[in-house]
């Protein structure tokens, strides 16, 4: 249109013969992305498609110049409800809010827990780096992480007060927990082993004390 208004009759062009609509789109990005004023939504939305073709964070950051964790907030932010996404865009939230909401999302998936924060952060009732995760009972019983040792003793302590007892499972457990070292699990083992007529053969522990 700029050419048409000063009468200009040839058009200064680059014409990139035979690109895949992903590497066209990767060029319109890239330079589209770097236009200023954009709100992390719209940045967002820029590099959705980038999502939908399968791309990575990784191939999406090094296609735009940007870091990893750039890219990843705002896949983080399309993966949240419209109406926290445009309190991202009116600027209410940072993006480390986002990536704790995110958080809330991925492992509670309850999203008046995550509209609840949005509303506490936005009255200043809690501070951006007090949002925490409030999960149910039953998450809790679900998820499946590396124990700290006071988990440890509380589980060994609810199985020893139950009519289950100690056994080799309180034996294995405090093993994990570091209060008895490999040999005397091995002893314990040994003895379980013999008491129900089980064929056990030790560890083998080099040197090292690599299994």
């Amino acid at each position: 249109m700029a050419h048409r208004v000063n009468d200009i009759k040839t058009i200064m062009a680059i014409i990139k013969p035979e690109l895949s609509e992903v590497d066209a789109l990767k060029i319109n990005l890239a330079e589209n992305i770097q236009r200023q004023n954009l709100n992390i939504l719209q940045e967002a939305s820029a590099i959705r498609k980038m999502k939908e073709y399968g791309l990575s964070e990784v191939d999406t950051a090094n296609t735009l110049g940007m870091s990893r964790g750039w890219v990843q907030i705002r896949f983080m932010l399309l993966s949240l409800p419209t109406e926290v996404q445009q309190e991202a865009a009116a600027g209410f939230l940072s993006q480390t809010n986002i990536r704790d909401l995110y958080t809330i999302l991925s492992r509670t998936g309850d999203l008046q827990q995550i509209y609840n924060a949005v509303k506490d952060l936005k009255e200043g009732k809690i501070k951006a780096q007090n949002i925490r995760v409030t999960k149910t009972k039953q998450q809790v019983l679900n998820e499946k992480r590396l124990r700290k040792r006071p988990e440890i003793f509380m589980m060994m302590d609810h199985i020893q007060r139950s009519q289950i007892g100690n056994g080799l499972w309180t034996r294995c457990m405090s093993w994990c927990a570091g209060e008895i070292n490999t040999g005397e699990l091995i002893i314990s083992l040994k003895q379980h082993a013999s008491i129900n007529n089980l064929n056990y053969s030790a560890l083998e522990i080099e040197e090292s004390g690599q299994q």
